[in-house]
């Protein structure tokens, strides 16, 4: 499964903003991480 993840990655790294440099990539990439980061740890509803 990480390998289809990371293949997948690699082919979408111009939806990162890799295309634009690196620095911008890094900082599209960071951003990418952190919501989905923020997205699975929410806390429960009451």
């Amino acid at each position: 499964m990480r390998f289809a993840w990371s293949v997948w990655l690699t082919r979408r790294t111009d939806g990162f903003g890799f295309e634009r440099g690196p620095v911008k990539g890094a900082i599209g990439t960071a951003a990418v991480l952190l919501a989905l980061a923020l997205r699975r740890h929410r806390p429960a509803s009451p």
